[in-house]
């Protein structure tokens, strides 16, 4: 972590002016002071956390959920509604506090969140249905029970992935 001050908690603390345009004892919403579509709001925990995966569930799940609102609430000022949420060092965040921005978008705003999509075989595609959904914790971190779905003549991974509209590069 960086030596300078988290901006998210000298916000939380009133120490840096905002445009707050929700607030309750856990999570501030403000507008994005740079950002990527006029109305691009920025939602975080009042307490420093690194990742939502720090987070306990019961306040993670309101945090999602807050989200959620926001969103709704801007998709009718708006044609649409991003929501990005990145957790971990492989993601490249530069600040370490958990923040969700929620971006407006319009009709040829020119924002664009693509990637290369990698090609994944129907075998490594079940392999990792079964290692991440193993790892999935119930409420009360458990692992649940998963069932497999049956279907003899369902299409393949392949075969839906040739449905898909192709990505420009």
């Amino acid at each position: 972590m960086t030596d300078q001050p988290c901006p998210y908690c000298m916000i939380v603390q009133g120490q840096l002016p905002t445009n707050k345009i929700y607030e309750d004892s856990n999570f501030i919403a403000a507008l994005e002071i740079r950002p990527a579509n006029p109305g691009h709001v920025i939602l975080f925990p009042k307490e420093h956390f690194k990742s939502i995966l720090d987070m306990p569930a019961n306040l993670a799940e309101e945090f999602l959920g807050l989200s959620a609102r926001i969103a709704k609430s801007i998709s009718k000022v708006s044609e649409g509604v991003t929501i990005i949420h990145s957790s971990g060092e492989a993601t490249s965040n530069v600040l370490e506090h958990l923040v969700t921005n929620i971006i407006p978008r319009f009709s040829g705003d020119n924002l664009t969140f693509a990637w290369n999509p990698k090609q994944i075989d129907e075998e490594q595609m079940k392999k990792l249905a079964e290692s991440i959904s193993g790892a999935i914790e119930s409420p009360e971190e458990k692992t649940p029970e998963v069932k497999e779905i049956q279907d003899e003549e369902g299409p393949s991974y392949e075969e839906l992935e040739k449905q898909l509209p192709q990505r420009n590069s």
